[in-house]
């Protein structure tokens, strides 16, 4: 029997572009949702491939499945919002749920598990995406920087404010979104169909969040160093666009970070008051590494935690560098 839900139908929206070696695995898991009433709402964002093909097939044999297929509009070429628009305008239900074509639910109860969070003050519903696991240190420092993500958009949406959410598991309403003119403000950003649209409009009244593991969607991380910079790139185009209260909090967590092991470095360097500085530097390890640890171990990353105080010094660097270099040669367009 279907896990009963006070909210109702939902329309599962997934835009795909050139996405044919990926989706049957998603549609194949969305078939085998255990909910009572839910559309999918497949947007064909110009696909050069068999992406409509294998969509019109799927659609054909689910009497729930409806094909929206968008050409490339000049006018909105950046990014996917304007297929996504399409898409939101054909779902036929309030209540909506976004993945993507190379995600796939963890379970067949992923629907309910995402919707039943929804009580009468909600308007959005942040789940968790994860990323599956493979050798290697790009592996683990893609799934570290995951985690460390969702603990901090998902800490931030219950004590201060939200400030984004991942397109691969997120949840909101349709009024919400055209009441407040869906990605308008920021349709000539590449991305951000995600956060900046949850940076705009989430509250901390309005926002629920997801972390039961029946929630989660997991997905292939990129496989070479080249690819994940080229994700991070686009991911950090959103950034500037944030609130100003959302730049300050964010601003000060990361400036912290950069004065706390700066001055660490030129304290030891400096061999100044070592035992008092190490003894520091060893509390707050041992504090993060702890606190770390009870969401790795949460989000099934345990593997990750001993590393954790090499990431997140990597991550520093590696976020100033990208930072610059879209500051120097800021993408027009990404493929």
């Amino acid at each position: 029997t279907a896990p009963k839900s006070n909210i109702g139908a939902v329309s599962v929206i997934v835009c795909a572009k050139n996405e044919e070696d990926t989706i049957p695995e998603l549609l194949k898991s969305l078939t085998d949702q255990n909910y009572e009433s839910y559309e999918i709402v497949l947007v064909n964002d110009s696909s050069r491939d068999k992406t409509l093909d294998i969509f019109n097939e799927y659609s054909s044999k689910n009497n729930n499945a409806v094909v929206v297929d968008v050409s490339k509009n000049e006018r909105f070429w950046r990014g996917k919002k304007f297929a996504l628009t399409m898409g939101i305008k054909r779902a036929k239900n309030d209540i909506l749920l976004f993945t993507d074509a190379d995600c796939t639910p963890v379970s067949e109860n992923w629907i309910s598990s995402i919707i039943n969070n929804y009580n009468k003050n909600t308007d959005f519903v942040l789940g968790y995406g994860a990323y599956s696991k493979h050798k290697g240190l790009l592996n683990k420092i893609i799934r570290f920087e995951t985690i460390t993500t969702a603990s901090n958009y998902m800490s931030f949406a219950k004590i201060f404010t939200p400030y984004m959410g991942v397109g691969r598991n997120l949840s909101y309403k349709k009024d919400v979104f055209f009441k407040n003119r869906g990605f308008y403000t920021h349709m000539d950003i590449a991305s951000g169909d995600d956060d900046l649209f949850v940076n705009s409009n989430a509250t901390r009244y309005n926002t629920e969040i997801s972390v039961s593991k029946e929630s989660w969607s997991i997905s292939e991380p990129p496989l070479n160093w080249k690819d994940w910079i080229v994700q991070k790139r686009r991911h950090y185009t959103t950034s500037s666009s944030y609130s100003n209260t959302t730049k300050l909090l964010l601003g000060l967590q990361y400036f912290s970070l950069i004065v706390f092991y700066t001055m660490f470095f030129v304290l030891i360097i400096n061999k100044i008051e070592l035992e008092i500085v190490i003894g520091i530097f060893l509390f707050r390890t041992i504090l993060y590494i702890t606190s770390l640890g009870l969401i790795a171990k949460k989000l099934e990353e345990k593997d990750l935690i001993i590393f954790s105080p090499f990431f997140d010094v990597f991550l520093i660097i590696f976020q100033i560098i990208i930072l610059l270099s879209n500051k120097i040669i800021f993408p027009k367009r990404w493929a």
